[in-house]
Protein backbone atom coordinates (compact mmCIF):
# COMPACT_ATOMS: atom_id res chain seq x y z
CA UNK A 1 0.00 0.00 0.00
CA UNK A 2 1.20 3.55 -0.64
CA UNK A 3 1.40 6.29 1.98
CA UNK A 4 -1.52 8.11 0.35
CA UNK A 5 -3.66 4.94 0.42
CA UNK A 6 -2.80 4.32 4.09
CA UNK A 7 -3.88 7.85 5.01
CA UNK A 8 -7.14 7.82 2.99
CA UNK A 9 -8.91 5.53 5.48
CA UNK A 10 -6.38 5.03 8.25
CA UNK A 11 -6.65 2.26 10.81
CA UNK A 12 -4.69 3.94 13.58
CA UNK A 13 -3.11 1.43 15.92
CA UNK A 14 -3.22 -1.34 13.30
CA UNK A 15 -0.31 -2.79 11.35
CA UNK A 16 -0.09 -1.93 7.65
CA UNK A 17 2.39 -2.92 4.96
CA UNK A 18 3.82 0.01 3.03
CA UNK A 19 5.85 0.02 -0.18
CA UNK A 20 7.21 3.57 -0.02
CA UNK A 21 10.37 5.66 0.00
CA UNK A 22 12.20 6.40 3.24
CA UNK A 23 14.10 9.69 3.35
CA UNK A 24 16.12 11.22 6.18
CA UNK A 25 15.74 14.98 6.50
CA UNK A 26 17.87 16.57 9.20
CA UNK A 27 17.86 13.42 11.31
CA UNK A 28 14.10 12.86 10.92
CA UNK A 29 13.00 9.69 9.11
CA UNK A 30 10.11 10.23 6.71
CA UNK A 31 8.00 7.83 4.66
CA UNK A 32 6.55 9.12 1.39
CA UNK A 33 5.30 7.98 -2.01
CA UNK A 34 7.42 10.34 -4.09
CA UNK A 35 10.69 12.18 -3.74
CA UNK A 36 11.30 15.69 -5.02
CA UNK A 37 14.26 16.03 -7.37
CA UNK A 38 16.47 18.01 -5.02
CA UNK A 39 19.93 17.53 -3.56
CA UNK A 40 19.55 15.93 -1.09
CA UNK A 41 16.25 14.18 -1.86
CA UNK A 42 13.17 15.45 -0.01
CA UNK A 43 9.83 13.76 0.53
CA UNK A 44 6.85 15.09 -1.37
CA UNK A 45 3.45 15.16 0.35
CA UNK A 46 2.07 13.13 1.95
CA UNK A 47 4.87 12.22 4.29
CA UNK A 48 4.84 10.62 7.72
CA UNK A 49 7.60 10.45 10.31
CA UNK A 50 8.62 6.91 11.22
CA UNK A 51 10.12 6.09 14.61
CA UNK A 52 12.17 3.04 15.51
CA UNK A 53 13.35 2.11 12.01
CA UNK A 54 16.83 0.51 12.00
CA UNK A 55 18.65 2.59 9.35
CA UNK A 56 21.64 0.26 9.33
CA UNK A 57 19.42 -2.66 8.24
CA UNK A 58 17.72 -0.83 5.37
CA UNK A 59 19.12 -0.55 1.86
CA UNK A 60 19.44 3.24 1.68
CA UNK A 61 21.70 5.43 -0.44
CA UNK A 62 23.51 8.38 1.10
CA UNK A 63 23.56 11.64 -0.85
CA UNK A 64 24.61 15.04 0.50
CA UNK A 65 24.52 13.75 4.08
CA UNK A 66 20.98 12.35 3.87
CA UNK A 67 19.79 8.82 3.12
CA UNK A 68 16.93 7.59 0.95
CA UNK A 69 15.65 4.44 -0.69
CA UNK A 70 12.67 2.28 -1.52
CA UNK A 71 11.45 0.22 1.44
CA UNK A 72 8.79 -2.42 2.10
CA UNK A 73 7.87 -2.15 5.77
CA UNK A 74 5.28 -3.18 8.31
CA UNK A 75 4.35 -0.18 10.46
CA UNK A 76 1.69 0.91 12.92
CA UNK A 77 0.05 4.21 12.02
CA UNK A 78 -0.06 6.25 15.22
CA UNK A 79 -1.73 9.30 13.67
CA UNK A 80 -1.65 11.24 10.38
CA UNK A 81 1.90 12.41 11.10
CA UNK A 82 3.59 9.42 12.76
CA UNK A 83 4.18 5.70 12.22
CA UNK A 84 6.04 3.17 14.37
CA UNK A 85 8.38 0.65 12.74
CA UNK A 86 7.41 -3.00 13.27
CA UNK A 87 9.53 -4.92 10.76
CA UNK A 88 10.82 -5.17 7.25
CA UNK A 89 8.23 -6.95 5.13
CA UNK A 90 9.05 -10.55 4.18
Amino acid sequence: MTMREALEEPDYGEQVRLAVTLVTEGGVLLLCDAVEDTDPAQCADPNVEIVGAPLEDLDLVERSGERSGEVDLIVILVDEDTAEYVSTAP
